[in-house]
């Protein structure tokens, strides 16, 4: 009779585990996309108030800080964050730009997670780490000029 609660056990166990798992994974994704899009609404709350202009890249995250959660500068799946730093860099072709005047917002990639975890960090998507963050490793979280965040595989 012990000997079968602890196979029946075992069984579940071997089903539930990978299910947990893909919860858990599933609710750091959704954390790092939520902390982007409150990025992205930071960096639109900026180009309203200077005349339609996204902020210089140089000091991307300094001009946004006060209309952002200070979590959001954090990717929960960042093993390299420190305090004082930041998850993701912010795409340097769209340093003073006009938000308005972006070709293809959707897929214009604005903020993103990055491998360096500096505070203003800027740079292009070559920034990604690899392996990724989410998804089993298999993909970043990549915020866009039109305010839209998803997952982007590192094959893309």
């Amino acid at each position: 009779m012990l000997a079968l609660l602890l196979c029946l056990s075992g069984l579940g166990f071997g089903v539930f585990l990978p299910v947990y798992l893909k919860s858990v994974q599933s609710a750091s994704d959704n954390t790092c996309i939520d902390s982007q899009k409150d990025l992205a609404r930071g960096l639109t709350l900026y180009a309203m108030d200077n005349d339609g202009h996204l902020p210089d890249s140089a000091a991307w995250s300094d001009a946004i800080k006060t209309n952002v959660y200070p979590e959001s500068f954090q990717c929960v799946n960042d093993p390299g964050y420190s305090p004082g730093g930041s998850s993701y860099a912010f795409a340097t072709a769209l340093s003073k730009a006009l938000l308005d005047g972006i070709k293809d917002p959707g897929k214009t990639p604005m903020v993103f997670d990055a491998a360096s975890g500096q505070w203003n960090l800027a740079g292009d998507i070559s920034l990604l780490p690899n392996p990724g963050r989410h998804q089993g490793k298999s993909a970043n979280i990549v915020g866009y000029a039109d305010g839209s965040v998803k997952p982007r595989k590192l094959s893309e």
